[in-house]
């Protein structure tokens, strides 16, 4: 049985053993140690990603796709300061990187170094529009720094763009009050609270559970 179908009915410890007999059983190539250590991120299992990662960069250190890979695993453990050193390395050779571009405002927004962030950000949303994640941070970013309409823009700047999630309407409930106006905020609120009640539901029934996919918890982007 595969680790997917282990998976599909919740048998974490048979997907585990298929797990681990596959690692045994599989030559060790760059697509199979990165495969290996999707599964370990998922299982939590961070340390050991980590290696199987790292042993995959040895085996191409020019591949950036890896690179931001682990770069990602070492947020997922809570090392900020390794992955930035993986996602320096990607944005030396590759300057407009949009996954590795995004990861680094992450970490650049958490440590309060906020015009680092934007200037990440900012080229992410530049080239990927209807990137989600990207326009929340920037957002988030622009709300810190008090440039209240920017924020709003960025939320809502036309109709071709997504539907906010939960978060992004908080956000742009937030950004309507800091630029001072309370009745779109209000409105907003409505939409919010029905799409945090749908979060809710979801997590308590989830449905049935999607294949795994390449990079499993990356944020969803094209490296290039």
């Amino acid at each position: 049985m595969s680790v997917e179908l282990d998976r599909q009915v919740n048998n974490e410890d048979e997907a585990g053993r298929t797990r681990a007999v596959s690692r045994r059983g599989q030559p060790r190539s760059v697509a199979v140690l990165t495969a290996s250590g999707d599964l370990e991120l998922e299982a939590q299992a961070f340390d050991v990603a980590i290696d199987e990662l790292q042993a995959a960069l040895k085996l191409e250190p020019a591949n950036l796709n890896v690179r931001n890979q682990l770069a990602s695993a070492y947020l997922r453990k809570g090392d900020s300061s390794l992955a930035l050193q993986e996602l320096n390395e990607v944005l030396a050779k590759e300057p407009g990187n949009g996954l590795a571009l995004f990861l680094r405002a992450g970490i650049y927004a958490d440590a309060d170094k906020t015009e680092k962030a934007v200037a990440d950000v900012k080229k992410v949303v530049s080239e990927r529009p209807q990137y989600l994640p990207a326009r929340i941070l920037y957002a988030k970013l622009l709300v810190r720094a008090k440039e209240c309409e920017k924020a709003v823009a960025i939320l809502r700047p036309d109709e071709r763009q997504p539907e906010l999630d939960g978060d992004g309407l908080f956000l742009l409930a937030n950004a309507y009050d800091c630029e001072g106006t309370t009745e779109l905020a209000d409105g907003v609120r409505t939409p919010f609270e029905g799409a945090s009640r749908a979060d809710r539901e979801r997590s308590v029934d989830p449905g049935p559970t999607p294949a795994p996919v390449g990079t499993a918890r990356q944020p969803r982007m094209n490296n290039s």
